[in-house]
């Protein structure tokens, strides 16, 4: 593992095997050993943007609950992430990078544009889109535990947060406690394959059984051009 001061933890839904094949080749290139954390699929959306985003909010809070436990940072990775060229490396500079710095939650991963190459600090009203590469310190998880409860106990729409998307969450308990002190790397270490989404309502050629496995073919052939 890349540290022992870090629990480390991918969300998967237990039926997207092939989400978590890939997953596990791209660990296994890195030298990565990660647990797979069961991500929650509710039977309702309950206020927030879809029963999919209601999932994966329930999947980061269970998740982060979990890592509170280890009293070590915890490291939440989704099940669509690959990991950039010559990652080893990229993370042991960023890690080392970080360590020198009073910091509260990392991007390894993220879509910010025209970034310094190196460690960056991020504003807390800049707000991040994706979670799909995160590491929380130890420090922190307690506050974003906290925060993704009240949000969870809101009404859609209540001016300090209700029901939304977990990076949107993120970005709004950021905002809310600007003590956290946020660092983003670049170039960035991870971005979000091409993969069926179960966060947004599946696309016709999704729904298809017929025509699932031709979509992911295309979706590897794409992967293939764009790394």
């Amino acid at each position: 593992m890349h540290s022992s001061d870090i629990s480390s933890y991918v969300i998967n839904l237990k039926d997207r095997h092939d989400r978590r094949a890939e997953m596990e080749v791209q660990l296994r290139r890195i030298g990565w050993h990660s647990q797979f954390e069961p991500a929650c699929r509710p039977t309702s959306a309950d206020g927030f943007p879809s029963i999919g985003a209601r999932g994966c909010f329930l999947s980061h809070l269970s998740t982060l609950q979990r890592g509170a436990a280890t009293n070590t940072h915890v490291l939440i990775m989704e099940d669509d992430l690959d990991f950039a060229p010559g990652f080893e490396a990229l993370w042991d500079r960023a890690y080392a990078q970080l360590q020198q710095n009073d910091w509260s939650i990392f991007y390894p991963g993220h879509t910010l544009n025209d970034l310094p190459a190196g460690l960056n600090p991020v504003s807390p009203t800049t707000g991040m889109l994706c979670a799909h590469f995160v590491l929380f310190n130890r420090t922190a998880v307690p506050i974003l535990i906290e925060g993704l409860l009240k949000i969870l106990s809101r009404s859609p729409g209540d001016p300090l947060g209700g029901p939304m998307h977990v990076d949107g969450a993120y970005s709004t308990i950021r905002a809310q406690n600007p003590a956290l002190k946020t660092y983003a790397y670049s170039p960035t270490l991870g971005k979000q394959r091409p993969s069926r989404s179960d966060i947004t309502d599946p696309k016709f050629h999704d729904k298809i059984a017929i025509l699932r496995s031709i979509s992911s073919g295309l979706r590897r052939v794409k992967r293939h051009f764009l790394s």
